[in-house]
């Protein structure tokens, strides 16, 4: 699946929405003295995300600028380290994302939690093709998804991933 965002829009034919994710800044429990109530608050600490992932091109549109606040990662580990070290505040994250990326290097979970939903965050997962993609095909993936969800496999799939 590939994140819809308007830049990508034009640059692929869309075979349909897969998934729909919530985007949310999170930070370690035991710092609940930081405060958040928007997303212009969060400016005011260290902000981690993987450089040039659409969060990373999300947050410098709002404002974050790499000289101040906004920390960019290669690599999903190390910015996760980052947090669990108190080297940045917060993470804009998912909730695909967040638990099988802090599990996968030996971390704890519980001890992160969600301080901020980012409610104007592209959520729309989708099957996308190339833009040279024959129609027929984009139009058989896009009538094969909607066949999964019609005869209840699709719902299957998601409750056995935890989704």
């Amino acid at each position: 699946s590939l994140l819809k965002t308007p830049s990508r829009t034009p640059k692929f034919q869309w075979a349909g929405q897969t998934y729909k994710i919530e985007a949310f800044l999170v930070g370690l429990k035991n710092r609940s003295h930081l405060q958040i109530n928007s997303l212009e608050d969060a400016k005011a600490y260290r902000v981690g995300t993987i450089r040039g992932y659409h969060a990373d091109h999300f947050l410098q549109e709002a404002g974050f600028t790499t000289d101040e606040n906004l920390i960019l990662s290669v690599k999903y580990q190390r910015m996760w380290r980052l947090l669990f070290k108190r080297r940045i505040d917060f993470v804009l994250t998912n909730n695909l994302a967040l638990g099988r990326e802090i599990g996968s290097i030996g971390l704890d979970v519980d001890m992160v939690k969600q301080y901020f939903a980012v409610k104007n965050f592209p959520n729309e997962l989708h099957i996308a093709t190339n833009l040279s993609t024959d129609k027929k095909t984009v139009r058989l993936l896009s009538e094969a998804l909607k066949s999964l969800k019609r005869g209840g496999r699709y719902q299957q799939i998601i409750d056995k991933w935890g989704l």
